[in-house]
């Protein structure tokens, strides 16, 4: 009896690997699979590519931020600058000098605005 189901799984061994071609449904199965892999294979490939522009895209947008924050201090420093030079302008002293300069003002005195002639 042993030696009975020894042959029997030897000669369906046997049959596994020979016999007919694979059915249309097998071949058809293969094909889906065909199709599926080729599918997966272009996803992959696709979100690669995205994902490598997306790194570009985010190192440039880095980029003009950092010129952009630049820019922004380089403008906040000139608006200080100026700031003070019009403040150094509004004084007292340089008001009076600008009339005198330029516009050849001058103090009045007590005998002036008295008599209204100009001496």
């Amino acid at each position: 009896m042993l030696a009975g189901s020894t042959g029997k799984h030897i000669a369906m061994a046997g049959r596994l690997g020979s016999g007919p071609a694979p059915g249309p449904r097998i071949q058809g199965a293969r094909a889906d699979m065909a199709k599926l892999n080729f599918a997966l294979i272009l996803a992959v490939l696709a979100s690669g590519l995205v994902l490598v522009h997306n790194a570009y895209e985010s190192r440039r947008l880095f980029a003009e931020r950092d010129r952009a924050k630049a820019e922004g201090q380089r403008l906040a420093a000139d608006a200080e600058r100026l700031k003070a030079e019009r403040r150094a302008q509004a004084t007292n002293l340089r008001v009076e000098q600008v009339a005198r300069e330029r516009l050849g003002m001058r103090l009045i005195s007590p005998a002036v605005v008295a008599s209204g002639v100009a001496p």
